[in-house]
């Protein structure tokens, strides 16, 4: 295996131009899956495809954020260089940030890194939206700018996975994990008549979602039995995710939308410990989006060459 040094020198660094592209881009979430995110969204940066809504799950709006400052390549070293941090993912960061992803760290570093990560996410042409989930009422919250107190609270509460984490409070209501609410969030860009609408999944075409063991539901039934419309949602995640799935390859065939997916299965687990694995990944995401840049180029009514 190779040190994760030599990993990290292959992965690209820099800043993306400010030139924005009307559209919507939109992130399903996946925790270290994200990391075939990270591909596809630095591929996008570094050809000058820089759209200016971003609307992100779990660690979707995580890649979202970070793609919204124009940072390329920077969320796909930090989760790399930190994959085997105890107190980035793990129990011990589950003690001392509620969540067994540690997201101090990653604030922490990203507002001090360069402050121009700050002013291009805080920019009003640039619109962020973290889905987190309303616990008291199980619906999707579309965290941004213009309606929450916090955005980086808000990016933190649409990626604390459920069980794994404490819910976060943002405005005085509790959130857990957008993926609880939504999956992908394509309908709420539909509903903002975004007529450029492009998806990244992060399983492959095909998947469907199995459902959960008894065992595994039980134990989440009694963890938010206080929160009844909470419960409901995760007794039917499965049924929800698959019709979902469903729709979005509807939605692709007749080219309302322009989906990238990774063109075999993810082999790497929710928290990851293996560097090659997730920098694979990486590859993927980046590999499956450079072939397509044209495409996506003409789906986007832009120029044929890039402007970066």
């Amino acid at each position: 295996m190779r040190h994760i040094e030599t990993i990290l020198k292959q992965l690209p660094d820099g800043r993306a131009g400010k030139e924005l592209v009307d559209g919507c881009l939109v992130l399903e979430g996946g925790a270290f899956r994200g990391l075939y995110t990270g591909g596809v969204v630095d591929t996008l940066m570094q050809n000058g495809i820089n759209i200016q809504t971003v609307v992100g799950v779990s660690a979707g709006a995580l890649y979202g954020l970070c793609y919204t400052a124009g940072r390329i390549g920077w969320p796909s070293r930090f989760n790399i260089s930190h994959c085997r941090d105890p107190y980035y993912a793990g129990l011990r960061a589950y003690r001392k940030n509620r969540g067994v992803i540690g997201f101090n760290i990653v604030f922490d570093e990203f507002k001090t890194e360069d402050h121009e990560n700050i002013l291009r996410v805080m920019d009003p042409k640039r619109r962020l939206v973290a889905v987190a989930t309303n616990c008291l009422t199980g619906q999707a919250a579309y965290l941004e700018k213009t309606n929450c107190s916090d955005i980086f609270q808000a990016v933190k509460a649409s990626a604390s996975m459920q069980v794994l984490s404490r819910m976060v409070y943002l405005d005085g209501i509790p959130y857990l994990d957008g993926g609880n609410s939504v999956f992908v969030p394509v309908d709420w860009a539909l509903r903002q008549r975004y007529e450029k609408i492009i998806v990244v999944r992060t399983r492959e075409r095909g998947y469907r979602d199995l459902e959960e063991s008894e065992t595994q539901l039980k134990a989440e039934l009694r963890l938010y039995h206080n929160y009844p419309a909470l419960c409901d949602y995760m007794m039917h995640a499965a049924q929800y995710y698959n019709r979902l799935m469903d729709h979005i390859d509807e939605l692709e065939e007749r080219k309302r939308i322009f989906v990238i997916a990774p063109s075999e299965a993810p082999d790497v687990s929710r928290l990851e410990r293996d560097p090659e694995k997730l920098y694979r990944l990486y590859r993927m995401g980046a590999a499956n989006t450079e072939r397509r840049i044209p495409a996506i180029r003409r789906y986007l009514g832009m120029p044929e060459e890039a402007v970066i």
